[in-house]
């Protein structure tokens, strides 16, 4: 009967190790919310589409991950498209709104039958506005915003050498990416 009791405490305490570490694993989540209308929310990391849409969830960091609103005229990662990049690691994760080359506005990607169709939509892909939020962490709510061409400021990468993303420290941090806010 002591070996049995014994068994039994070997085992608790091997599923209470095994919870703890469970919850203990790094995930994030990358969360869309098209109000678009129209366009597909695309997630990729070193050219591999992650996402069309759906939520993501990584089990260990993302790392240089692009998302961007695929509405025809983005090249194949989001090239002449406004995109968030981010790295969602712990304990430190970041984001920002990409304004430069390669996603700086750009007519290459655009192949339309009439010029005023390539026109609407490239100034549609550009001026699509964008959101980001971090969540679950201590600065849930954290996040920046660009709605017109020019946008600027905390989180937006232009042509301003000091622009920084937005930092928020926290274990298994998550984004919220909006699109037409």
């Amino acid at each position: 009967m002591p070996m049995m009791v014994g068994y039994y405490i070997s085992n608790l305490v091997l599923v209470s190790v095994l919870a703890v570490a469970a919850a203990a694993a790094e995930h994030h989540t990358v969360h869309f919310v098209n109000q678009c209308g129209l366009g597909t929310p695309i997630l990729q990391q070193n050219g591999q589409t992650l996402s069309t849409g759906a939520d993501y969830t990584s089990n260990g960091s993302l790392s240089n991950a692009v998302a961007f609103l695929q509405i025809g005229g983005c090249g194949p990662i989001g090239q002449g498209c406004i995109t968030v990049e981010m790295t969602l690691e712990n304990p430190t994760s970041t984001a920002d709104i990409a304004l430069i080359p390669p996603y700086a506005l750009s007519t290459s990607y655009l192949s339309f039958a009439t010029a005023d169709a390539a026109a609407a939509l490239q100034s549609f892909a550009f001026m699509t506005p964008i959101a980001f939020e971090f969540t679950g962490a201590r600065r849930t709510g954290s996040g920046a915003s660009c709605t017109v061409p020019e946008c600027s400021g905390p989180g937006i990468e232009g042509s301003n050498p000091n622009d920084l993303p937005i930092v928020c420290d926290g274990k298994n941090v998550g984004i919220t990416i909006t699109f037409c806010e």
